[in-house]
């Protein structure tokens, strides 16, 4: 007996699946430097002399004084992160704090030092975890701070 409950379950997987993954398996074509290349510099610029770019960033103001700062940060270089690392520089007034703001996160198994100062300079240092290597170049960061 043909049963509609079990076959519309099915379709909907069948269909679900076909929207989310088959997409992304076309995005693994996709190279570095493509996504790189169209990423948004207007209110953040990666130092790009030492080898980091943006592959994401995003801004949203909270409240009155406080900023939600959300970074994809790309390095396509070997690098010390246990010393500090300028990755580059707010541009936009309105996100840069009056004060120096130093900042704990983590990504993964890594906790990492964000350093913000008033000049909109953003710095980086690993406090724990594995360091970056070829297969790890990606790091995200999501911060919260008062301006």
């Amino acid at each position: 007996m043909f049963n509609y409950h079990r076959t519309g379950f099915f379709l909907k997987c069948y269909t679900c699946f076909y929207l989310i993954f088959v997409p992304l398996i076309g995005l693994t074509q996709i190279t570095d430097q493509e996504i790189i290349s169209k990423s948004d510099t207007s209110l953040f610029s990666p130092n790009d002399k030492s080898g980091w770019s943006t592959m994401m960033t995003f801004f949203k103001t909270r409240e009155l004084d406080s900023v939600r700062f959300e970074l994809v940060l790309f390095i396509n270089k070997e690098i010390d992160l246990t010393r500090s690392q300028v990755v580059g520089r707010l541009k936009a007034a309105q996100y840069i704090p009056t004060n120096n703001r130093i900042l704990e996160t983590s990504f993964g198994r890594n906790k990492v030092e964000v350093n913000i100062d008033k000049n909109g300079y953003v710095s980086l240092k690993l406090l724990s975890g594995p360091l970056l290597n070829e297969q790890r170049k990606i790091i995200p960061l999501v911060l919260y701070y008062k301006k």
